[in-house]
């Protein structure tokens, strides 16, 4: 009676001189330490903070969140103002300054005491691999004007529901597979409705934009080495769909689990990953 007494003395006096009121937990019968991780924003534009910052007791293995609410950093400036591209997360630190320790999305570490993770942006103002202003990434920036009606290429957010067949009939569509034919190509050339790929493109429609277009061979080629190369956009080790025709039964593809192009039949499932320019 008398060890009960003053074990609840002891918790009494603990409570009341803690700052905050979870700061310790009851586990077996002993008061043990407990510590929040707090994901803060750091000025985001766009996104949200990630859920899950929760109480952890002392030396308890926390798991890193990831970036899972799309936060984004400052628009770029310069040369780019106006164009709605925004830096892109890299990673949390300590501090907000990026020059603490940093803590990469999925590690882990103990925790000791209360900590704030600050999410960390890119700053220079290079378009390349920044977010566009539908969600994507930006995998093409024309710096010698060759085309005058856009600066730039962005890919969608995600992947197209599922794998859908190119089209369903065997026609020479007369596609190109330059850098700018994709656009020509799937609103121009692949118009019949038997073109599957070039219908659901074409009805895409991330943040309010809805003018994408199914990548030639050469814009799907740079959304390989661009993005999938350096671990960013979230694409599949599948293969996909280029808007470019190899002969009237099959169409250039791209392996993206190694980059290596093939040439696949029209009426085969693939993967699509859209594309829009502005």
């Amino acid at each position: 009676m008398k060890k009960t007494f003053i074990a609840s003395l002891i918790m009494l006096f603990a409570f009341n001189a803690c700052e905050r009121e979870d700061m310790y937990s009851i586990v077996s019968g002993y008061l043990i330490p407990s510590y929040r991780v707090t994901y803060n924003g750091n000025g985001n534009l766009l996104g949200t903070i990630p859920s899950g910052s929760g109480k952890y007791l002392s030396g308890e293995t926390v798991t890193v969140l990831g970036n899972n609410g799309n936060l984004t950093g400052p628009y770029l400036e310069g040369a780019h103002v106006g164009s709605g591209i925004m830096q892109r997360f890299i990673t949390w630190n300590t501090l907000e300054d990026g020059t603490g320790t940093d803590y990469p999305p999925g590690s882990t570490f103990e925790i000791t005491e209360d900590i704030t993770l600050y999410a960390i942006y890119t700053s220079d103002n290079d378009p390349l691999r920044k977010i566009g202003p539908a969600g994507g990434y930006i995998f093409y920036h024309d710096t010698a004007d060759e085309y005058p009606s856009w600066t730039y290429l962005e890919s969608a957010p995600l992947d197209e529901s599922g794998t859908l067949a190119w089209s369903t009939v065997n026609v020479t569509r007369g596609t190109q597979e330059d850098i700018g034919e994709g656009f020509p190509n799937t609103h121009t050339r692949m118009v019949a409705t038997e073109d599957t790929a070039a219908d659901v493109v074409i009805n895409a429609e991330y943040s309010g934009f809805d003018d994408w277009f199914l990548p030639s061979r050469n814009e799907l080629n740079r959304m390989y080495n661009e993005l999938k190369e350096n671990g960013l956009g979230g694409f599949a080790d599948a293969t996909y769909w280029s808007s470019t025709e190899f002969d009237a039964s099959n169409v250039r593809t791209q392996l993206f689990l190694n980059g290596n192009e093939n040439v696949q039949l029209k009426s085969n499932p693939m993967r699509i990953r859209a594309a829009r320019a502005f």
